[in-house]
């Protein structure tokens, strides 16, 4: 009862614990709890003009928003006016879609398991279905994710069979290629007729930082593992294993040529580089939102959530887990779970509907007070290099540039061929009968990879000659807008390029020439 001891005992604890409650409170504050409560007793002053309170109402309202990197597309499109309707749509479905990809509700998705599993790419990026065939079509573009890669010229048994699974023949072009031509944005290898040539040269990436040295890596578990990572990437018109290798020698140019790798740790540059090369394992040439759209196994294991990103990762360490395929295998315990936490942020960071705006929007915060002994700072840098080698391809010179441009449009096309005929709504920049190549190319630039490279360039001036050229190609994409079918731009690439020649890397002898991996006992 009031006034008595035991009271005034419990009023005593409930004072203490509310202190201590208070105290807890103010020791776990977050960065925005901070500043919101520091702008909000700003505008509680006396003697501030109204402009300058409502600026400070505006900031406080944005704060208390629980989407801080969450683009307001919806009123900001709308002041492009000449702004054509697939693309305003494929912008707010690739870049304002953070939880989750679902575009349609559940009662409008096929039923599980309904999905065609027998369609291929022909040489045109069409599908073939019921038995069809077009000379020798790619592996089956709705393979099971899961499952083991069809039989194809990559394959170890037929390798064997045209007796080129010797050490000679897999590094065979080893020593005759000098780092300064690799480092060069110019380099383009996509066409290289020797696939063996790409792994090698890859290692030749790591050779260059002394990785393979400083961290022990095992030389015969190296070669091993490249050879089955090449293996796990399907024959894709676009995410393929010359399409990684491209990134990866983007970022290669990035951590080089641009001096990226001032910045960064020797793990840290590792990990980008493992990263790079197999950001897009197993890829089945569909992109999240139709996994998601149709149930697909793999969209029901990853809840929605970065379904293709989750799955490379997962790709990746399970031949991690395969002993004589862990080059990696001597690393430290703490030191493999570092890599590994990095390599599985750089990965998923290439998710643009989930995370693009909110990296960029962080990095764009930090790039004027870098600091290279922050562990976080270093994180977002890496996560940006790795975001802007897996879109470098509008940046190249403009014939590279178009190629990409086109094998990706055989594969988009694609599947919103077989959105259609599944019933669903095609996706944005996926229908063949609307969209014009020229036009999605200057508006990718334009709201994508321009503004990520402006803001990479303020850190790292080098990469300004990438921005010239990104401006170049888009003038050139303008010249090429034509009032013709919006397809007709792709329907001879196929032709085209069989009488393209294949570009070559010129290259110099090296100095110490031989392979660096060595041999690998059989």
């Amino acid at each position: 009862r009031p006034g008595s001891t035991i009271h005034e005992k419990v009023t005593e604890l409930e004072h203490e614990l509310e202190q201590l409650q208070l105290q807890v409170s103010e020791a776990v504050k977050t960065p925005v709890q901070v500043i919101y409560r520091t702008v909000e007793g700003i505008s509680r002053q006396e003697g501030l003009t109204e402009e300058v309170r409502n600026a400070l109402s505006v900031i406080i309202q944005s704060l208390s928003s629980s989407n801080l990197y969450e683009p307001a597309f919806a009123s900001e499109l709308r002041s492009f006016d000449s702004l054509d309707d697939a693309t305003r749509e494929w912008l707010n479905v690739e870049l304002s879609v953070r939880k989750g990809a679902a575009v349609l509700p559940a009662r409008q998705r096929p039923a599980i398991g309904s999905t065609p599993r027998s369609s291929s790419f022909t040489s045109s990026g069409k599908l073939l279905q019921d038995g069809q065939a077009e000379g020798t079509a790619g592996t089956s573009l709705l393979q099971d994710a899961m499952g083991d890669p069809g039989t194809g010229p990559g394959d170890l048994a037929s390798r064997q069979s045209r007796g080129l699974d010797r050490d000679d023949a897999f590094y065979l072009a080893e020593a005759d290629v000098d780092f300064a031509t690799l480092q060069s944005w110019s380099c383009n290898m996509y066409r290289d007729e020797s696939e063996d040539r790409l792994l090698a040269l890859f290692a030749l990436f790591l050779e260059d930082f002394d990785l393979i040295e400083e961290f022990a890596l095992d030389r015969g578990r190296l070669r091993r593992f490249l050879r089955q990572v090449r293996k796990r990437y399907k024959a894709n018109p676009y995410h393929n294993f010359r399409h990684v290798w491209d990134v990866t020698q983007a970022c290669y140019h990035f951590l080089t040529f641009c001096k990226a790798a001032d910045l960064l740790s020797s793990l840290e540059v590792l990990s980008l580089l493992i990263s790079a090369l197999c950001h897009d394992l197993d890829h089945p040439g569909l992109n999240n939102v139709f996994l998601v759209n149709t149930g697909a196994e793999l969209a029901i294991l990853y809840n929605d959530i970065s379904v293709l990103e989750n799955h490379h990762v997962c790709v990746l360490f399970k031949l991690l887990q395969q002993d004589e395929l862990n080059f990696l295998c001597d690393l430290p315990r703490p030191q493999f779970q570092t890599l590994r936490r990095l390599v599985i942020n750089n990965i998923l960071a290439t998710d643009v509907a989930r995370f693009h705006v909110e990296i960029c929007t962080k990095f764009g915060a930090i790039v004027p007070a870098f600091d290279k002994e922050n562990p976080e700072h270093r994180g977002l840098l890496l996560q940006m290099l790795m975001k802007a080698g897996d879109i470098s391809n509008p940046c190249r010179p403009f014939e590279t540039a178009k190629y990409w441009a086109e094998s990706l449009f055989l594969e988009t096309f694609a599947q919103g061929d077989l959105e259609r005929q599944l019933d669903l709504p095609v996706s944005p920049m996926m229908d063949r009968e609307t969209v014009q190549l020229p036009q999605s190319q200057i508006n990718f630039v334009k709201f994508v990879v321009m503004p990520m490279y402006k803001s990479l360039c303020d850190l790292l001036p080098a990469i300004t000659p990438i921005i010239e050229l990104l401006n170049s190609n888009s003038a050139e994409w303008k010249s090429r807008i034509t009032p013709t079918s919006p397809s007709s731009s792709t329907e001879s690439v196929a032709a085209a390029r069989d009488d393209e020649s294949k570009p070559r890397l010129t290259s110099s002898p090296r100095e110490n020439g031989g392979s660096m991996l060595g041999k690998e006992s059989t």
